[in-house]
């Protein structure tokens, strides 16, 4: 099933890719990473297993929505000094080069044949209510 345009949810905290590990001589994926790519791979079989036309270019963006520390906040709910001061969590995990590196190796050969289709990238990190990853991928 050919489509124009994917936009995947998947919920709880974002996840990045961690670095690859060494051991007896050989490079290896961490089951941590391999837990939060299959997460990403169910949500795109959840959505009917969808992918763009194989001779097309693809913009892909990735936005983190991760949850405020309890720092940010007074005890009546509302934010506090430190919660004004950073409208944009610039210190939070997962890196933004990770996360998107984790979203493309999981649908990597699914949702496209391969990643060197894609020519555009936007990845933004935003504090909300419910932590979630949303994923759209365009044919260009």
């Amino acid at each position: 099933m050919d489509a124009s345009s994917i936009t995947l949810f998947v919920g709880g905290e974002p996840k990045g890719k961690d670095r690859p590990r060494f051991a007896q001589g050989r490079t290896f994926t961490t089951e941590k990473t391999k837990l939060a790519e299959g997460e990403v791979i169910r949500k795109w079989e959840d959505s009917g297993e969808p992918r763009l036309p194989d001779d097309t270019a693809i913009r892909i963006e990735v936005v983190l929505y991760v949850s405020r520390p309890e720092s940010h906040f007074k005890k009546d709910g509302t934010l506090s000094a430190t919660g004004a001061r950073f409208p944009r969590p610039h210190n939070r995990k997962p890196d933004v080069d990770n996360a998107i590196k984790l979203v493309m190796d999981a649908l990597n050969g699914r949702a496209y044949r391969d990643d060197v289709r894609i020519v555009e990238a936007l990845v933004e990190r935003h504090w909300a209510d419910w932590p979630t990853t949303k994923i759209k991928l365009t044919a260009i």
